[in-house]
């Protein structure tokens, strides 16, 4: 059982985001290998602008493949992927940031022999951030002051939970339209996951940035999503907000098997 009783479930998506509006991120029949073994079968997936779309499923489900082949990290074996209109199966990933995408592996990819500062300077590397770099890095810490009050500790000295901060404030230097975050919840304190809800929220709401996120914490998923994409065997069997797929029986016997016996 999850330790963050204070989340509750977002029923009906944010109503901010507009159906009439055009997708930033597109994939459509989406395949992706690992030599000769098959991670993606054929995914259709639709990202508005605005929305906070979160992955679930299984370990081996797909979803971090999924994030590496937005991101640029992984090239589709076949199918069309588009970001803001235009074709981008074959960017590179450090195109895909000046683009507009950044992507936050699962784990603590911290620099730990630089500063925190450090560390968020490297976050400004593209043209057009590095230009704003001192502008970026003021607002961002008058959000985060857990990490203004370490700008000059080592990074690998940091808790686990304040490095996961700085792994979300380093992408978000990047000044994307789109970030990927892949299980910012795990190994993250109680307290500190309703502080991290709070800051994605209004990364939506305030900054207009669009997320797609892989988590686990249910708890997280059905308070923070707009939709909620399930994934099994690397296929989508469900995809909606987060009470349509709370109630669907295919969600509970996918992924929901073992609570629901439990029940």
């Amino acid at each position: 059982m999850s330790n963050t009783p204070t989340l509750t479930v977002n029923p009906h998506g944010s109503p901010a985001v507009m159906d009439s509006a055009a997708p930033l991120l597109e994939l459509e029949s989406v395949t992706a290998f690992y030599g000769d073994l098959q991670a993606l079968f054929g995914i259709t997936l639709h990202v508005k602008p605005g929305e906070i779309v979160t992955l679930i499923g299984s370990n081996g489900a797909g979803k971090t493949t999924l994030l590496r082949v937005v991101s640029g990290m992984k090239n589709p074996a076949a199918g069309v992927l588009r970001f803001s209109g235009a074709d981008v199966r074959r960017v590179p990933a450090h195109e895909m940031v000046k683009r507009g995408i950044s992507h936050v592996p699962e784990g603590r990819q911290v620099f730990p022999f630089l500063t925190v500062r450090e560390n968020l300077s490297l976050g400004a590397y593209i043209p057009r951030a590095r230009a704003a770099l001192k502008r970026s890095l003021e607002e961002q810490l008058a959000l985060f002051p857990r990490l203004y009050e370490r700008m000059n500790q080592l990074a690998g000295t940091l808790s686990g939970g304040q490095r996961k901060l700085l792994d979300l404030v380093r992408a978000l230097m990047a000044e994307p339209r789109i970030l990927l975050l892949d299980e910012p919840m795990a190994g993250v304190s109680p307290a500190l996951r309703v502080e991290l809800l709070r800051h994605i929220l209004e990364l939506r709401d305030r900054d207009r940035i669009t997320l797609l996120i892989v988590e686990h914490d249910l708890d997280f998923v059905m308070a923070a999503s707009d939709r909620v994409v399930v994934m099994n065997n690397g296929r989508v069997i469900a995809d909606g907000t987060p009470g349509q797929v709370r109630s669907d029986e295919r969600v509970l016997d996918a992924y929901l098997g073992a609570r629901r016996a439990a029940a």
